[in-house]
């Protein structure tokens, strides 16, 4: 088996960790790491490696691995928008937590808020928004969307959306999440006094309210259990995309701008699985 790693940034350490727990008693494993390396030199060391099954770790691994062993099974993790390498049929650990959790969240952090907005690329989170409306639809909780296809569409989207919400969620998408258009998005939702929830801890710090992101390990662990199937001979056809436990965090100081108070019983989790 293969694992191909995009750089050894900790949250791809860890996925290749939780998968290496998961299937090195069943499987001789090599690992090549991107880092410091050309996609070219990657792609023949790939070859040479001839896997029965690999595990591409980031984007530019799924595209290493996709360009030397194409008719291998592959499961890919930690790529937000698996769409852009026409992996969409493809096995995989999604990006983003089970969508019921940000729910579930909302719920527990801002149980006034009703009206839940939110932009995604058609084509790309279509399954994944279907699966959050339904959630919240059982929560009693409208879904308000508006599409867009670059982070060039994002301002127009959010000045229409934030007229009718009162709590923003922002989806982890490479070709719509840029640092401009986040950046205008906490602007925009701060001067309404929307609450901001996100998918990356990271983010929190330039003034999303609350942010749920996957736990990297159980990420692995999950890549490492679909892998298992695939040497076990299950065509990856009948794997679906499976989704890694959630972490919670949050800013105090947005908490406070917003007059929105996070209560004691989310704040008790900060930095735990949710």
């Amino acid at each position: 088996m293969l694992i191909l790693k995009t750089k050894n940034a900790l949250m791809y350490v860890k996925v290749v960790a939780g998968a290496k727990k998961i299937v090195s008693a069943n499987a001789r494993i090599i690992e090549l790491n991107l880092d410091g390396h050309t996609e070219d030199e990657i792609v023949a060391q790939a070859q040479t490696a001839t896997p029965t099954a690999i595990l591409a770790v980031g984007l530019p691994a799924a595209r290493a691995a996709r360009k030397a062993l194409p008719n291998v099974p592959l499961v890919y993790a930690l790529i937000a928008s698996p769409h852009s390498v026409g992996l969409d049929k493809m096995p995989g650990v999604s990006f983003a937590p089970d969508p019921k959790r940000y729910v579930d969240l909302l719920q527990q952090a801002l149980p006034q808020s009703k009206k839940l907005g939110l932009i995604y690329q058609p084509g790309a989170s279509d399954a994944y928004v279907a699966l959050l409306k339904q959630a919240a639809d059982r929560a009693k909780i409208q879904v308000f969307t508006r599409t867009a296809t670059s982070d060039r569409d994002i301002p127009a989207a959010v000045r229409e959306l934030v007229e009718h919400i009162d709590a923003f969620l922002v989806l982890p998408d490479a070709q719509l999440v840029t640092t401009e258009s986040y950046r205008f998005i906490v602007q925009t939702t701060m001067e309404k006094r929307i609450p901001l929830i996100t998918f990356s801890p990271e983010l929190l710090n330039v003034g999303a309210l609350l942010a749920l992101s996957p736990d990297f390990s159980d990420t692995g662990e999950r890549a490492g259990e679909l892998l298992l199937q695939l040497l076990a001979g299950k065509s990856a056809d009948a794997l679906p995309l499976t989704f890694p436990e959630g972490v919670v965090d949050f800013n105090e100081k947005s908490s406070e701008l917003l007059g929105r108070p996070i209560p004691l019983e989310v704040m008790a989790k900060k930095g735990r699985r949710f």
